[in-house]
């Protein structure tokens, strides 16, 4: 494997060995890195937003207790899309991004991933840029134990999953590709490091009528050999009414503690529109629980009691929303929708500190502007802040917390600085979603109980759209999910299904095949 230095060209030889062997499917090694010194990129210090866009990628600061900006990089060129997706701190405050770039010089060509450090005061230390010429590769989330920072993705235009391994000093000790032999590829979306385990989950996507799954490893780094290796499907974490087709674990954060491996996801759900929760593992990798919510491309944090589940949103149904979870039984404490009044927002990250819990994303406003989101660990929104610049384009993807200090990094399109104003959103709402304030009458009834329901109920003159002149409608929400969904027998005999959102209503019958239990 060549390492090439941009400054002076001199070639490098660096050998990375295997050091993973799986039996369940064939990795291919020896990708190429290369050394790309992209020129000034100067951050400093307090809440930092690091973001890539249409152009660039930056790093912002910010203090969290003031929510004052402190300092703003960019990193990139103009050629074409540069996005930072990952960013963490190291133990000496060194803080490090990952993403990926577009046409950068000194790049390989098309899309290739990238991975840049900086020191506790912005400080540009060093960039790679790693790909292969012809191909398209990402960086997506990273993990930063005391000497290495692993960091995962897709390569070969996202037919393989990815692990890379560098040193503080950025050289590439050994990268692997994960082929799961999936038609339609497979990415590396989280990965974390416990007690000398390393974990890494992401989706495969088998193609031709097959469905897609999500898979897990163990990997003791000691002694440099793979524990375990899982593939979960709908089946395996006992998901109720999904269906896996759109599953994916595409970046965010895996919670791994002495007992559990928690990891979040996404799905389509049979109703129409998406789903995502968590699933919960013990650490030789069986299921413990799974917990499935009304939640779009989700990301995932903990305070070491509680979870903490983001879902992204996107307008209409499909709600920006933070969950509070109980890490050893999954049940909710608390669902909060949070968005502008008359505004499409989009969350991307979730981080939890002492003070608090905070969320990044951006507004799809006329301007795109990155948002910070700071709320209590009672779900109470306590401050809400837009960092923007008069371009369109900010937007945040991924958070960290150390100290007193945020990072946020994203996508922005100018080059000098991604902040050029900045100010505290007072038409932000936070909603309590409570599951029993529907506009129909629930009323218990055991006969008609469904797996994993917390309230079910037969209720012949619902308030609902009849299909087919309803007879009897069978009304229930599933365990801790703030969605509510109904059963009808129609005059026809057959079954029908329904789901209700509370800012939505009630969507369109689905006939099912059968009749209803009584007949």
């Amino acid at each position: 494997m060549d390492l090439v230095d941009a400054s002076n060209n001199s070639k490098l030889q660096k050998y990375g060995k295997a050091c993973i062997e799986f039996s369940e499917e064939r990795l291919i090694s020896d990708s190429e890195v290369k050394i790309s010194l992209i020129g000034g990129i100067s951050l400093s210090k307090r809440t930092l937003i690091l973001g890539s866009s249409l152009l660039l990628l930056a790093l912002l600061m910010i203090p969290a207790s003031a929510q004052v900006f402190d300092w703003d990089h960019t990193w990139g060129s103009a050629n074409g899309e540069d996005r930072a997706l990952g960013v963490e701190v190291g133990g000496d405050g060194s803080v490090y991004m990952v993403g990926y770039t577009t046409d950068i010089p000194n790049g390989f060509g098309g899309v290739d991933a990238f991975i840049a450090k900086f020191d506790s005061d912005g400080n540009l230390v060093w960039d790679r840029v790693w790909g292969r010429k012809g191909t398209a590769e990402r960086f997506r989330k990273l993990v930063i134990t005391r000497d290495y920072i692993y960091v995962v993705g897709e390569s070969y235009d996202g037919n393989n999953a990815s692990i890379a391994v560098f040193d503080q000093d950025g050289n590439l000790l050994w990268d692997k590709d994960i082929n799961l032999y999936a038609l339609y590829g497979q990415l590396a979306g989280g990965v974390a490091y416990y007690s000398g385990y390393l974990y890494v989950a992401g989706t495969a996507f088998p193609g031709g009528g097959s469905r897609n799954y999500i898979f897990i490893l163990k990997y003791d780094l000691k002694g440099g050999k793979l524990i375990w290796f899982k593939k979960i499907y709908k089946a395996d974490a006992d998901l109720y009414y999904a269906d896996l087709s759109g599953s994916t674990m595409r970046g965010s954060r895996l919670i791994v503690d002495k007992d559990r491996i928690y990891i979040p996801f996404s799905i389509n759900v049979e109703e129409g529109g998406y789903g995502g929760g968590i699933i919960a593992l013990d650490q030789d990798g069986n299921l413990k629980w799974s917990k499935q919510y009304w939640a779009r491309w989700t990301a995932l944090a903990s305070d070491g009691e509680y979870l903490y589940l983001m879902s992204k949103g996107g307008g209409g149904n499909e709600l920006p929303r933070v969950y509070k979870i109980d890490n050893s039984t999954g049940n909710l404490e608390w669902c909060r929708h949070i968005e502008p009044i008359k505004s499409k927002t989009y969350f991307e990250d979730v981080y939890v500190a002492d003070d608090g819990v905070y969320v990044a994303g951006y507004l799809a406003l006329t301007l795109s502007d990155s948002i910070l989101l700071k709320l209590s660990k009672d779900g109470d929104l306590i401050w809400a802040m837009k960092y923007y610049n008069d371009s369109t384009g900010d937007h945040a993807y991924g958070l960290a917390i150390t100290g007193d200090d945020i990072l946020m990094v994203g996508t922005t399109s100018e080059k000098e600085m991604i902040v050029e104003n900045i100010e505290e959103i007072e038409i932000f709402e936070a909603c309590a979603v409570d599951v029993q304030r529907y506009p129909v009458d629930v009323v218990d009834i055991s006969e008609y109980t469904l797996p994993d329901s917390a309230c079910t109920a037969k209720d012949p003159i619902a308030n609902i759209d009849n299909p087919q002149k309803t007879v009897d409608a069978y009304i229930f929400h599933g365990i801790d999910t703030p969605d509510l969904r109904a059963l009808v027998r129609g005059m026809d005999d057959k079954i029908y299904k329904n789901i209700y959102h509370e800012l939505g209503g009630w969507h369109g019958w689905e006939k099912l095949p059968g009749t209803t239990p009584s007949g």
